[in-house]
Order: C-alpha cells, then structure tokens, then sequence
C-alpha cells in the first residue's frame, strides 16, 4: 500500500501499517491538511480514511485525535 504525505509517497510493502504507525502518519497529515487549508475535519482528508479502514476497535478515534491534535497545534501556532 501506497500513502502520500507531503511530497512523499510511503511504501508499507504490502503489510499492514501499526497503529503507532498510523497514529504518526495522521500527525503528519493533520500538519499537511491545515498548510493545505482544509478545515478541522477529518473526513475531508481521503489519505487518513484510507488509515481508517481494517482498524480494530478503538483505534480509529485514536488515529483522528492525532490528525485533530496536528491540525490544532498547527492551528494555535500560526503567526498572525
């Protein structure tokens, strides 16, 4: 499987990403989704539903409270 993040695509050859994976890759996209301009809202972001799927139970809100938490902090952080 193939995910973009940033200008980078990274390759898990084929196996299942962990969740300490998946938690670090949302991070990066929360980051990449507010330099984008995309809204605080997860389900706007494709390449983090494709971290949604084949979870088990419990861990996808840990995966979108990262994203959140990245696009927040990045949020907070901007000079005005």
């Amino acid at each position: 499987m193939y995910l973009t993040v940033g200008n980078t695509k990274q390759n898990t050859g084929g196996r299942t990403m962990t969740k300490s994976e998946k938690i670090k890759t949302a991070t990066k996209l929360g980051l990449r989704a507010f330099e984008n301009g995309i809204k605080c809202a997860p389900i706007l972001d494709k390449d983090l539903m494709k971290l949604l799927v084949n979870n088990k139970v419990g861990e996808g809100i840990l995966i979108m409270k990262a994203w959140v938490r990245s696009w927040t902090e990045a949020n907070l952080n901007q000079v005005i």
